[in-house]
């Protein structure tokens, strides 16, 4: 599901002036704002961004709104509709579920996003979606599957249960806004969100990243609270993470939800590279280098002082060819369902050097350069699990 607002043959007066209503209602709707690349991003909640793009006289802001929900979609389209009625340019508003046309809420929840997730419950028990991304609206990872679970946006689900539930009972796990006003359910539903997706746990203040979702989780849970005081909330990680910012706690005499709260990352995942996936710890730092089309997965630490344990770097090429000479005669073979590899250890001083070569219709180098050698069986397991198989939906 999408909603769009589109403007063509602008003159230069007409597109500042829809820039500057989008940077005034962001500032007036408290939403962040921000270049990024030949587009200006609107962050309107966890799972749901709004885009701009210019092409010379022509302009697009556009929402897909199908991970947010129907409250997500609801205050999509009132922006734009904000922003034409705002603006003297000819702009066109429009939106695939008929909400431009029938602004009636009930009716989008229950006769749009409903069927919607009716028809994905019907594929997930049917394992039709194995491997693709259908949990998160952007990710640079994918869940590794397990047995007689359901992967969603704000948690695991048992299977069994999954099957029980009814679409209204299931909405919460998938829809992040389900509800017309960002009520209390939105903003627990929020924090449960961020805790599965950027959950970092004990590494929550190992960079920016990290402690910057952790204080959004922090965030969340509180508004919720305030909102609704007897509403069940994720209060253990609550505690964890207010005591790992340093922050004073918000919440005296909060409801502790029953349910266990899932956070992906402190299981291996599978970290998104070109077509592969590499199976590693879920809190790894991450690093790209755009230049030298490199990917840098280093070991989670908790303190910057500890060091790293190891370091990946992945590349689609052999960034010093010298380095794989021998091989195909040293390396130690294997393979699984997708790909076939080979990979050997080497010592360096005080570090051991494990190398791997993963073919399929293309190659991938990867080196790991490792502190302890204990930590070598454990990484070349990791290595053995890496594919080209999974998709990203």
């Amino acid at each position: 599901m999408k909603t769009t607002l589109r403007a063509a043959n602008l003159s230069e007066k007409q597109i500042e002036e829809i820039y500057t209503v989008l940077s005034l209602i962001c500032k007036q709707e408290k939403l962040q704002l921000e270049e990024r690349g030949d587009r200006v991003v609107i962050e309107i909640c966890p799972q749901g961004n709004m885009e701009c793009v210019q092409e010379g006289s022509h302009m697009v802001i556009e929402a897909h709104t199908s991970h947010g929900g129907p409250g997500f979609h609801a205050y999509c389209v009132n922006l734009l509709e904000w922003i034409d009625e705002e603006c003297e340019a000819e702009c066109v508003v429009s939106d695939d579920c008929g909400f431009v046309e029938h602004p009636d809420f009930q009716r989008l929840k229950y006769e749009v996003f409903y069927p919607w997730l009716s028809d994905l419950k019907r594929l997930l028990l049917e394992d039709a979606l194995d491997h693709r991304n259908y949990y998160f609206d952007s990710s640079h990872y994918l869940v590794a599957k397990q047995d007689d679970v359901i992967i969603t946006p704000c948690g695991f689900i048992d299977r069994h249960e999954f099957e029980q539930m009814d679409v209204e009972q299931l909405a919460p796990y998938f829809f992040l806004w389900n509800e017309e006003e960002r009520d209390a359910q939105f903003y627990k539903n929020c924090a449960l969100h961020l805790l599965a997706k950027e959950g970092y746990g004990r590494y929550a203040r190992m960079n920016e990243h990290s402690e910057k979702y952790a204080s959004m989780i922090v965030d969340y849970i509180e508004a919720a609270y305030a909102k609704d005081p007897l509403l069940p909330l994720p209060l253990q990680p609550y505690h964890e993470l207010c005591t790992l910012l340093g922050r004073d706690e918000a919440i005296g005499e909060g409801v502790m939800m029953d349910e266990e709260v899932s956070q992906y990352r402190h299981q291996e995942v599978y970290h998104l590279f070109h077509e592969w996936s590499i199976y590693a710890p879920g809190c790894c730092e991450r690093s790209y280098d755009a230049v030298h089309d490199v990917l840098y997965l280093m070991a989670p630490y908790a303190d910057a002082s500890w060091g790293w344990e190891w370091m990946w770097q992945i590349s689609s090429h052999a960034l010093e060819p010298s380095k794989w000479e021998g091989m195909e005669e040293e390396g130690e073979r294997w393979q699984n369902d997708t790909i076939f590899g080979i990979v050997r250890t080497s010592v360096q001083e005080d570090l051991t050097l494990l190398q791997a070569v993963l073919s399929a219709e293309e190659r991938l180098y990867i080196e790991i350069v490792v502190r302890e050698a204990s930590d070598l069986p454990y990484l070349k397991a990791c290595i053995q699990k890496c594919g080209r198989h999974l998709l990203q939906g």
